[in-house]
């Protein structure tokens, strides 16, 4: 196996064991402090993303969205990439990195910066 593959296989199996590691313990994890939140008062856009993506898990993603919606698109993100890379790893293939190579546009940006600020005034209007 090359060293291209191998990376792949890697990345896949900490990505699947992430997602057990939640699906089994994501509950019981004990809450760190946010240090943004602790600073500054307010809860960061990413404040409440390991429970969201425990609920999500659990099945609950009506729940998850009301509790971090970015984190649901990230959660969702990381599966499909997962799917990806084991069929990339399957078929000896190397398409996913791909995906990293395409030039993200202005309106890519601004669309991210938006839905990245969307979150965050979710968290605080919650009162995360």
């Amino acid at each position: 196996m090359n060293r291209g593959r191998r990376r792949q296989a890697a990345i896949a199996i900490l990505l699947l064991a992430g997602a057990a590691a939640f699906y089994l313990w994501g509950d019981k994890l004990p809450l760190s402090p946010c240090p943004f939140k602790l600073v500054t008062g307010y809860p960061c856009p990413g404040c409440g993303g390991s429970r969201a993506v425990t609920l999500l898990l659990h099945g609950h993603a009506r729940e998850a969205l009301l509790m971090n919606p970015l984190s649901v698109l990230v959660a969702l993100f990381a599966a499909v990439s997962l799917c990806w890379i084991v069929i990339d790893v399957a078929r000896g293939r190397s398409t996913y990195w791909n995906i990293y190579k395409i030039p993200w546009s202005r309106p890519a940006i601004i669309a991210a910066v938006v839905v990245l600020l969307l979150d965050w005034a979710w968290n605080i209007y919650k009162g995360l």
